[in-house]
């Protein structure tokens, strides 16, 4: 019995051996072997790897393009996505065949759809190749290693004496017992590709050195011209054993061919390769130039210019040309015709205050000088005008004077006084104080001189009043003495007299900022005066019995028509 303990130990060496490429493919099924296999990728989505959950399509084919799809798609649904990496099994009920891997290449066509995308979209624009596990190349390998028995350490207690004496056996996993010999049991292999998978690498290289190359048995080649600096990939950039490559999904490929006469680039694909198609003949056989227009033509390369003149008033839109439309300085005097921009060839209120000379300081406006026949800034108050006769005119307050001759009644209305206060030596010919005969007649004249003839007896006539002629007609009933500027001559007015003054204020937001104030029935406006919106009034005038302003502001409706209005009242 001492070829037993040898013959166990090979066949778990044996064992041992296999179960390494058992585990790389799952070849050695401890229970039911099926075809699933793991796929890793990385999704990037508008240049940012993505974060969430998405739905992934994959197809397999056995070419990189074109060629025959095997088996049938399948579709995973929910996949989590997290900086862009994502991980699926695939195949695992046997959506591609259970014979879609027996050697051959293999190439996958991904799609993904995520959350707002209305259909799947292509990950990819190329297929990408499915590589073997290293070992799995060698999975059908079953080369029996012999050892020693005096080499093996670490023995079971009862072959620690070197002898088998041991009569019970059973037959583990891969074994079977007939009488006293094992026997392995042929494994089922599942898509071992030759030339395609690793032996366990074995091989080591100094502590100077680094692996460059790890050969097909296991054996490593060593290199020492390193730095010992470590190298990784960047964005865009992936890693295959010691070759960089450009991330074609991230990074576009250059684009090395044109698409020929007569076609146009549609699309440039992630290979660098485009997709054209046909440049559309054009229909256009002449140019001619229209109105406003120079130039044209019906071969070559024509042009089109705006001659001087070419654009005319009828060409332009109202309010097309603005400010904004005109370079600064552009419309100067060289650029208008003599007597092109007249009062007809102005849209009523464009010229604004603000583009004459200016500004003016607070509370003055824009005011017409006769005197250098140009605009000018004057005081926007009432201030600004004189009160004719008998009239007072203080900050914004016209009133009647009073004194010598007219006073206010009870009614606190104008009244003429013949009563004449005063004291002093002058000569009036009335005074509360005393008199002075010679300037009037008494009761006991019997003639007259001076400013008065007749005699007591027959009359007197007054010739002169103030050293002002009398006008020698008679004066009719309830006439008055009026001075006409060269004599007192009689008029028809009863007393007493009253002057009624009113002032009529009026706001108003006319569109074109004009506006007219009038005074009541029966009174005559003696002066006005307008209140703009700042301070922009344009013209003041007395316009026919109102006062009539005009304010460079349209629309606003805090612009105020002031009228001054007179009445005279005789019973």
């Amino acid at each position: 019995m001492s070829h037993q303990p040898l013959l166990k130990l090979m066949i778990i060496v044996f064992i041992m051996l296999f179960g390494i490429g058992a585990s790389a493919l799952l070849v050695f099924a401890q229970g039911p072997v099926d075809n699933t296999f793991t796929y890793q990728g990385r999704l990037i989505r508008t240049g940012q790897y993505y974060n969430g959950s998405c739905n992934f399509g994959f197809r397999l084919y056995d070419q990189a393009t074109g060629g025959s799809q095997v088996g049938a798609a399948q579709t995973v649904l929910g996949v989590t996505v997290q900086d862009g990496y994502f991980t699926t099994n695939l195949n695992s009920g046997n959506e591609f065949g259970a014979t879609a891997f027996t050697g051959n290449k293999r190439f996958l066509a991904v799609e993904v759809q995520c959350p707002g995308d209305a259909a799947f979209v292509p990950l990819n624009s190329q297929r990408v190749e499915l590589k073997a596990a290293p070992y799995a190349l060698y999975a059908l390998t079953t080369t029996a290693i012999t050892i020693p028995w005096s080499a093996v350490t670490n023995k079971p207690v009862g072959f620690a004496d070197n002898d088998d004496n041991i009569n019970t056996y059973t037959s583990g996993y891969g074994l079977t017992l007939q009488g006293s010999q094992f026997n392995v049991v042929t494994p089922t292999i599942v898509a071992a590709i030759p030339n395609t998978y690793q032996y366990r690498v074995s091989g080591t290289c100094s502590d100077t050195n680094a692996i460059r190359v790890v050969n097909a048995n296991g054996t490593v080649s060593c290199d020492s011209s390193g730095t010992g600096a470590t190298i990784v990939p960047g964005e865009g950039i992936t890693l295959t054993g010691s070759v960089f490559s450009i991330d074609e999904v991230y990074v576009q490929r250059r684009v090395a061919v044109d698409c020929g006469p007569g076609q146009a680039i549609r699309a440039i694909n992630p290979d660098g390769s485009p997709q054209c198609e046909p440049i559309p003949q054009g229909d256009v056989t002449e140019v001619v130039a229209g109105a406003g227009l120079s130039g044209g033509g019906t071969s070559g390369d024509v042009s089109l210019a705006v001659p001087n003149g070419g654009i005319t008033s009828s060409m332009l839109a109202d309010s097309a040309v603005t400010n904004v439309k005109l370079q600064a300085g552009i419309v100067n005097n060289a650029r208008l015709a003599t007597g092109a921009v007249d009062s007809a060839a102005i849209q009523n209120k464009t010229i604004t205050f603000a583009d004459m000379a200016g500004p003016c300081p607070d509370g003055q406006t824009i005011k017409w000088q006769a005197v250098n026949n140009s605009w000018g800034c004057a005081v926007d108050s009432i201030a600004s005008y004189i009160g004719g006769d008998g009239l007072d005119i203080s900050d914004n307050l016209v009133s009647v004077n009073t004194g010598t001759g007219v006073k206010m009644d009870e009614n606190d209305q104008l009244a003429l006084d013949f009563e004449f206060p005063g004291t002093g030596t002058s000569p009036l010919t009335a005074r509360s104080d005393h008199t002075h005969g010679s300037d009037y007649v008494s009761f006991s004249t019997t003639s007259a001189s001076n400013d008065a003839t007749g005699s007591y007896s027959g009359g007197f006539s007054v010739t002169k009043i103030r050293n002002q002629p009398v006008d020698s007609a008679d004066p009719g009933y309830g006439d008055i003495l009026k001075y006409d500027g060269a004599q007192w001559t009689f008029a028809d007015y009863d007393f007493p007299l009253t002057l009624d003054v009113q002032y009529v204020s009026e706001t108003y937001s006319d569109a074109n900022g004009t506006h007219t104030v009038y005074c009541p029935t029966g009174y005559t406006i003696v002066g006005g005066g307008c209140e703009c919106a700042d301070d922009d009034l344009l013209e003041i005038s007395d316009s026919g019995g109102g006062w009539y302003c005009d304010c460079d502001n349209g629309s606003s409706d805090t612009n105020k028509a002031h009228a001054i209005c007179l009445k005279s009242t005789y019973p």
